[in-house]
């Protein structure tokens, strides 16, 4: 029999990330996205909440996926207040989001440059960073790709520019490099402290 302290440990990392998300997309629409930014796409060339994404999925695996998948899911609702439900597009714009990093996980593994006994702590150090790396790149090209294919199957535009591609695979590339710098610095002055 399984002990109930497991799924309440995952049931409170789950709720943890998806706070964490949400906490981050606020943060974007607040220092990032204005008007004038959100109907050119600009706002897109910084976006913070896929570096929680890419975190998620390498501290966490497949639990920083569902995480990420209800932060993105209820982030427009808890910080817009928006009361209207998420469209089957919307759902699918979000999954492509939180799957995005595991699916570059698993092409590196495919790859051989990602070991599953790899460890957290590993990935930062310098020979590890390179990998770190190719993980963002190749998840916030899947993202850039898959989520304005969806767009455009919703039929909101026929075909996404592609400098709009461009500027989501720049600002989800810029988000993550910013969110993996501050997990850095605190995971460094966390060994400085423990020492």
């Amino acid at each position: 029999m399984l002990d109930n302290r497991n799924y309440l440990k995952a049931i409170s990392n789950i709720f943890i990330i998806a706070a964490f998300y949400v906490l981050s997309y606020g943060l974007w629409r607040v220092l990032i996205l204005s008007p004038s930014t959100a109907l050119s796409d600009l706002g897109s060339l910084f976006f913070i909440p896929h570096g929680v994404r890419i975190l998620s999925a390498i501290l966490f695996g497949w639990l920083g996926v569902v995480g990420t998948l209800a932060g993105e899911i209820y982030a427009p609702h808890i910080i817009l207040d928006n009361p209207e439900a998420s469209s089957i597009y919307d759902a699918g714009e979000s999954l492509v989001g939180a799957l995005s990093p595991m699916l570059a996980i698993l092409i590196l593994r495919w790859a051989g440059l990602w070991s599953p006994s790899l460890k957290t702590h590993q990935l930062f150090k310098k020979l590890n960073i390179k990998l770190l790396i190719l993980i963002i790149f190749i998840s916030s090209a899947i993202n850039a790709l898959l989520s304005n294919l969806i767009t455009a199957l919703n039929g909101e535009v026929s075909v996404r520019s592609p400098m709009t591609i461009f500027n989501f695979l720049v600002g989800d590339i810029a988000g993550a490099f910013f969110i993996m710098s501050l997990a850095l610095i605190v995971m460094t002055r966390f060994n400085s402290y423990k020492k």
